[in-house]
């Protein structure tokens, strides 16, 4: 896959160029710390943005700007599904199951109305 002339700098197939680590906290103060590790292009030390914290927001923003925008997603490779939930699956199965409703309701009938058993009257005696 590579070759021998490839070139780690100049090539346009490396992507990720290398990069020291970076590091994001707050210092005792409460301010914000942008630390970068040393060992880079002869800087033995890290280097480190140290940053007020009713700053931050601007310099966040200033990096973001600097971001090149992400592409829009292209479309989705699957097909839409038939149903758009597991309710119109259960109804679909059902009307096939017990062939077609006539009813408006559960517990009704044809019509609509429901029938209930008419209350019992009882009698409460105290205990003897």
């Amino acid at each position: 896959m590579s070759a021998p002339d490839f070139d780690w700098h100049n090539d346009d197939d490396v992507v990720v160029q290398e990069q020291q680590a970076v590091a994001v906290y707050r210092n005792p103060r409460g301010c914000i710390v942008v630390r970068q590790k040393g060992d880079w292009y002869g800087h033995e030390d890290d280097v480190w943005i140290v940053i007020e914290p009713d700053r931050a927001g601007r310099v966040a923003h200033a990096i973001l700007a600097l971001v090149e925008p992400l592409p829009a997603p292209g479309p989705l490779s699957l097909p839409a599904p038939a149903d758009r939930t597991a309710a119109e699956r259960q109804r679909r199965h059902r009307a096939k199951r017990n062939g077609p409703c006539d009813r408006d309701t559960v517990t009704g009938d044809r019509n609509g109305t429901v029938t209930r058993d008419a209350p019992e009257l009882f009698e409460v005696h105290p205990p003897d």
